[in-house]
């Protein structure tokens, strides 16, 4: 384990087969210590060990909600850095497939949609990518379960979905994707780097989901849609509530609520709703709409 002393420069301050406890991590946090790193070459092993270490722990029929997200996303992040790193082998997608059932198990206990969205607030230090991923799962699935649509299929296509639909962002992209995507100005210079991984990364998403064959059908649907908005404005193919897919309407709905709530933790969704029912409202989307309020009536 390495500590970085400048851009170019690292220092090893555990040797090969040293063990990371409780008390080596206080050591490293008395001295302020935000980070530490492994060479590129040791992230498989890293994983693995990480995973056996935490997952053996966890009993996932009684587990804490709170701990077991901690758990699946800190898990989530390091396998698609892995998948950064590497490519996709069959390992890292046997490793994806685990965390998805795992996170599917969790969705069987059927938490309260608030646990989820007070998750969000406890620490600003949080990966808010994956976190909002997770949250992602459940609030969709909640207003599947209002809806009638949660067969195992659909909760199955909607879980990969919402864990899958950002992986090629980063954490500064994901923090600036909404203003991007707002602004105009940004809008036209499209061609500009990290403009342009931001309105791609959904084509990119899809096109991985596409080509793996553990992925269920639709999902590349999914992820490909869930820019798009219901008036035509969204991106990439300026779909609107006639040509959106069913279930990406859900997704498109639940995001939109999800980024009001990191926004504003103290926002009131049933009122965000209400004043935007115009917008949601429409066609054979009304009834997802009136599912969505059912579904964030407590939160």
């Amino acid at each position: 384990i390495y500590l970085k002393l400048n851009q170019s420069q690292y220092i090893k301050v555990l040797k090969d087969n040293s063990i990371f406890d409780k008390s080596e991590y206080i050591r490293f946090k008395n001295k302020k210590v935000s980070h530490l790193y492994i060479e590129l070459l040791d992230l498989k092993s890293f994983i693995n060990v990480f995973r056996k270490n935490i997952f053996s722990r966890l009993d996932w029929d009684s587990v804490d909600l709170s701990d077991a997200l901690v758990n699946l996303e800190t898990d989530w992040n390091l396998i698609l850095q892995g998948a950064r790193s590497f490519g996709w082998p069959d390992s890292l997608t046997d490793l994806a497939k685990e965390n998805i059932a795992r996170t599917i198990t969790l969705i069987g206990k059927k938490p309260e949609l608030k646990k989820i969205f007070d998750g969000l607030k406890i620490s600003k230090s949080k990966s808010h990518i994956y976190a909002h991923c997770y949250a992602l799962v459940f609030l969709t699935t909640a207003i599947l379960n209002e809806l009638s649509w949660n067969s195992n299929a659909s909760i199955q296509k909607m879980t990969f979905a919402c864990l899958l639909h950002d992986m090629d962002l980063n954490e500064p992209m994901f923090a600036n994707k909404l203003k991007l995507i707002e602004n105009k100005k940004l809008q036209s210079e499209i061609h500009q780097q990290t403009n342009y991984l931001i309105y791609n990364h959904v084509n990119t998403a899809a096109e991985f989901v596409n080509s793996w064959s553990g992925c269920p059908a639709d999902v590349d649907k999914l992820i490909v849609q869930h820019h798009e908005k219901f008036d035509g404005t969204g991106f990439p193919n300026k779909l609107n509530f006639l040509n959106i897919f069913p279930l990406a309407g859900v997704f498109i709905i639940a995001e939109d609520l999800l980024y009001q709530k990191m926004n504003n933790p103290e926002a009131s969704l049933v009122d965000f709703l209400k004043s935007n029912e115009a917008y949601y409202n429409r066609g054979d989307f009304k009834k997802v709409y009136d599912a969505a309020l059912i579904a964030v009536q407590n939160t």
